[in-house]
């Protein structure tokens, strides 16, 4: 998996716009899957939105199917493989990757 995203994100430096987009959603699910879920819940619609004030991302729509089936709070503390404090800070900082791009583009 950490291959997988590394050369994703290493696709998104350079690639045109429809490839670009579609390592903007690999992101969002890598940061919906490495963050406490909460009472999130999996839609049927891929539209998620991401809320700058509180750093977070969810989902906007009303039709549910069921709690996530990924996410960070799955993850025991001790768990000898996965460090949750590190997933967690690598989701923030796809996060903030995925805001400056919105933001460049708006301009």
């Amino acid at each position: 998996m950490l291959a997988i995203k590394a050369r994703i994100l290493q696709i998104w430096q350079s690639a045109m716009t429809p490839v670009r987009i579609c390592c903007v959603k690999f992101a969002q699910r890598v940061v919906l899957a490495q963050t406490n879920a909460g009472s999130e819940t999996r839609v049927s619609s891929d539209l998620v939105v991401i809320d700058t004030e509180r750093r977070s991302v969810h989902s906007d729509t009303v039709q549910q199917r069921g709690l996530l089936d990924v996410s960070l709070e799955k993850v025991p503390n001790d768990h000898q493989n996965l460090d949750p404090r590190m997933l967690e800070g690598e989701a923030m900082g796809l996060l903030d990757r995925m805001l400056i791009v919105l933001q460049e583009n708006s301009r």
